[in-house]
């Protein structure tokens, strides 16, 4: 991402909301690759974080004029707008199932299977997430799913830089040792 401000993203996305082509320019050239990191972490590289990428800035034009800065930062609002598409584009290709017996998936994207202990392993981390403070868990979900860094944390919460850091060092702590206690419970019985 170019070195550009919280307030120059937001202005632009106004502009592009008022129809301006030159600002969506910009405003892509500014934030694709921070977008392209995002849908590549939950996707994996190839053709579906680029898709991802497509489909995440055809969606920042349409819906542009939604786009409220007193809400959320124009950086925020698109890597949102991103992460749900590349769920979405995971659960699509999770529970596609083939149409033949001679459908093989080697030959395609991988389509990942549903496991049990996936459904153990999502209700244990949604357990620790809920342990952590209200403060600890908008760390986690900015740095984590929205994919900001802790400097962008800090601007976007207006928090000092430590103390994002401090939270999460502590939000991660936590939800390690909340995870480890319940695989540890899981391997005692």
């Amino acid at each position: 991402m170019e070195a550009t401000t919280v307030v120059e993203l937001n202005e632009m996305l106004l502009q592009v909301a008022a129809g301006s082509r030159t600002a969506f320019e910009r405003y892509y050239q500014s934030t694709v690759d921070r977008c392209l990191a995002l849908a590549t972490s939950v996707l994996g590289s190839g053709l579906w974080a680029e898709d991802c990428v497509a489909e995440t800035y055809v969606s920042v034009w349409r819906t542009a004029p939604t786009f409220d800065p007193n809400r959320s930062s124009a950086l925020s609002w698109l890597l949102l707008i991103c992460r749900n598409r590349a769920i979405d584009r995971l659960r699509r290709e999770r529970f596609q199932v083939p149409l033949s017996p001679t459908d093989d998936s080697s030959t395609s994207e991988p389509v990942g299977e549903v496991r049990f202990g996936d459904f153990i392993a999502i209700d244990r981390l949604r357990a620790g997430l809920l342990q952590l403070s209200a403060a600890q868990r908008r760390v986690i979900d900015l740095g984590y799913f929205q994919g900001l860094s802790q400097a962008e944390i800090a601007d976007h919460t207006g928090w000092p830089l430590g103390t994002v850091k401090s939270h999460m060092r502590r939000s991660l702590n936590l939800l390690r040792q909340s995870l480890g206690d319940a695989e540890g419970q899981r391997h005692v019985g």
